[in-house]
């Protein structure tokens, strides 16, 4: 399935070569200086797609006018199955620790889900706006690949999985999964912090041990703040 952001920067793009040949095949008589500052439109129109699909719907304030969260990230994970899922002798029934790293930009959105025994990948995703908020949902189609330790009682398998934030910039949210393997449950979440580049489950609770202890350090420096500044 082809990514939105893709088609909407060639749909941009096409728009700018249309609009520049028409221009030209026009005949129409422009002065000098508006026609350089018609020659600058189609670029303008480029680079805000681009900039609004990267960076600027997340501003503060342009952020609130959209229904998008913002969902990039690291996020600590806990997985529980249901009772009726068919889970072979010898698989865990949970709870499930693992780490869900997001990728995001306004049309693109890409999700890996980390355990010890596997990693899931994005094959496909889309919004939705939710019954109970205003806030945008996300449902995602994974492909799942367990580590070869594990294959003989986890096979590799294709799941669904929709993430429910209710706010703009959630801090936690839950979800919920089902899988072609006849397994679903629940996953809660925790954001750890905004940068999700890790490709291992060592490497991701490393990450969030180092995150925990700034954390930790932070809030002891304000607590001694506080004492002594007992107004703040």
């Amino acid at each position: 399935m082809a990514r939105p952001d893709r088609a909407v920067r060639i749909v941009a793009t096409l728009v700018c070569l249309t609009y520049s040949a028409a221009l030209y095949w026009s005949g129409i008589t422009i002065e000098p200086d508006l026609r350089r500052s018609l020659a600058y439109l189609p670029g303008l129109a480029v680079l805000l797609v681009l900039a609004w699909d990267v960076q600027v719907w997340r501003w503060p304030g342009v952020h609130r006018l959209t229904s998008r969260p913002r969902l990039d990230g690291l996020w600590s994970a806990t997985i529980q199955p249901t009772a009726e899922s068919h889970i072979p002798a010898g698989g865990n029934r949970g709870p499930i620790p693992a780490y869900l790293a997001v990728s995001q930009t306004y049309w693109r959105f890409s999700a890996r889900l980390i355990t010890k025994e596997s990693q899931s990948s994005t094959r496909a995703h889309f919004w939705f706006p939710s019954s109970a908020h205003d806030i945008e949902w996300v449902s995602f189609i994974y492909d799942n690949s367990p580590r070869q330790a594990y294959q003989h009682r986890s096979a590799r398998h294709l799941g669904t999985c929709t993430l429910r934030p209710g706010s703009r910039n959630p801090g936690s949210l839950s979800a919920a999964y089902f899988t072609d393997r006849y397994t679903q449950g629940d996953i809660e979440l925790t954001l750890l912090g905004r940068d999700g580049s890790v490709a291992a489950f060592r490497e991701a609770a490393e990450k969030e041990a180092e995150l925990r202890d700034k954390s930790e350090k932070r809030q002891e420096r304000y607590a001694r703040l506080r004492a002594k500044l007992p107004f703040i």
